[in-house]
């Protein structure tokens, strides 16, 4: 192992000397900030139109991970049967097009055929994702910098969100959601061109093939490969419990910020500081090594939830902000959770697992945002952001009991040996 990898900001050079890695990430920026910009923008339209119906605002967000779950599940496995590449530059062309359809409907208040396409857009984000998430791992020049980019991913991810919220505050006071979309499949249109020019032209891994019996037998084979790994299923069982966990301060925020009168400003600050701390965790996080990442995986889990329950002092915006980031600090941990689910991986399963992975932990953030919106419509939203904190604490306790300790740092030893402590 040479030197540039032994430490946490020599790692992070290194990702920014390999030009795929960062062709890789700039795109995956580009399109996220369009994508939730506009996913924002519609639900605080909702949120205003419907007297602050915090169960609607939670449905509008979980509608997002409704067709990309069904993407995930049954064409996650396209990033395996055709080349890697090639499957994220037509999912961003056709996305791109699609969303200028979507504009016009929004802009003639065709509400039937706006939804319908932005179900389709949001499907054809799941096997970009999965074919990007699938290259990094060959892109990277070894398992240690392939750690330090999937870190960098996490925090560019949660960077996403904080500009998607706070963009979206603001854009719907001084320009209109059809403009939003048009930027939208602006971003699509350079993320092609980044991956056009920098992304290496790789093969297959797998025979192609696109039939509905091929995709269901890939979705089954993505989940045996999970289920027959102790490992690798100890991962992904913590990665999906940790979903529903993550979205509890989405569900609640603007909502939790209108009970408080503060202005839409406020409110979207609100929405952006969990993920603004998972940035920064995420960052922190990745920096260590792999083994000490995974040591401190229930800890952070755990830690997590202590700022949730904090809440139960229903404290003004401002001090829920400091909370509620601290919140997501601590969500650093899904940033190792996600290096081993794939680096755990064989090669030419890694679109199909990532599919399987993707859909549940989609599945899992659809039941924490609606079941937070629902608990929030019946109570209030600060006795909903308590009682995820509640039962996220006891169910991280009995996780961190159960969870196949000794089986996953084997085989973290096995895949990125010993490694230096970060500096």
């Amino acid at each position: 192992m040479t030197e540039q990898f032994t430490s946490g900001a020599a790692r992070y050079r290194a990702v920014f000397g390999n030009n795929e890695l960062v062709a890789l990430l700039a795109a995956r920026l580009l399109s996220g900030i369009g994508d939730q910009l506009a996913r924002v923008i519609l639900a605080l339209y909702v949120l205003d139109s419907s007297n602050g119906n915090a169960l609607l605002t939670a449905l509008v967000l979980a509608v997002s991970y409704i067709p990309s779950t069904f993407g995930f599940a049954f064409l996650g496995s396209l990033a395996d049967r055709f080349p890697r590449r090639s499957v994220m530059l037509y999912s961003d062309l056709a996305r791109a097009g699609l969303v200028c359809f979507l504009a016009i409907a929004v802009a003639r208040d065709a509400n039937a055929a706006a939804i319908v396409l932005l179900f389709v857009v949001e499907t054809f984000g799941a096997p970009a994702l999965s074919a990007r998430s699938s290259l990094l791992p060959e892109a990277a020049r070894s398992p240690v910098e392939y750690q330090a980019v999937v870190g960098l991913g996490n925090t560019f991810e949660q960077m996403v969100q904080v500009l998607g919220f706070i963009l979206g505050g603001l854009a719907l006071g001084v320009t209109s959601a059809t403009w939003a979309l048009l930027f939208n499949a602006l971003t699509f249109l350079i993320s092609f061109l980044i991956v056009l020019a920098f992304v290496e032209a790789r093969p297959a891994v797998a025979a192609a093939g696109t039939s509905v019996q091929r995709i269901l037998r890939d979705a089954k084979s993505g989940l045996r490969t999970i289920v027959k790994s102790t490992p690798l299923c100890g991962v992904v069982v913590a990665l999906w419990g940790s979903a529903a966990l993550l979205v509890v301060t989405d569900a609640a925020a603007l909502p939790y910020a209108i009970d408080d009168g503060a202005p839409s400003w406020a409110a979207t600050a609100l929405l952006a500081a969990t993920p603004a701390g998972a940035a920064v965790g995420s960052l922190l996080v990745a920096r260590l090594p792999m083994q000490q990442q995974v040591r401190l995986v229930f800890p952070l889990a755990i830690a997590s939830m202590l700022p949730l329950l904090a809440t139960a002092l229903e404290p003004p915006v401002g001090p829920a902000v400091i909370l509620w980031f601290l919140n997501g600090m601590c969500q650093g941990y899904v940033v190792t959770l996600m290096a081993l689910s794939m680096q755990l991986t064989p090669g030419n399963r890694r679109g199909r697992v990532f599919g399987v992975a993707g859909a549940g932990f989609n599945v899992m953030a659809i039941v924490g945002l609606l079941g937070t919106g629902a608990v929030a419509d019946r109570a209030t939203p600060a006795a909903a952001v308590v009682l995820a904190g509640a039962v996220g604490l006891t169910l991280m306790v009995i996780a961190a009991w159960t969870w196949p300790h000794r089986e996953v740092r084997s085989a973290v030893r096995a895949t990125f040996g010993r490694q230096p402590a970060a500096t």
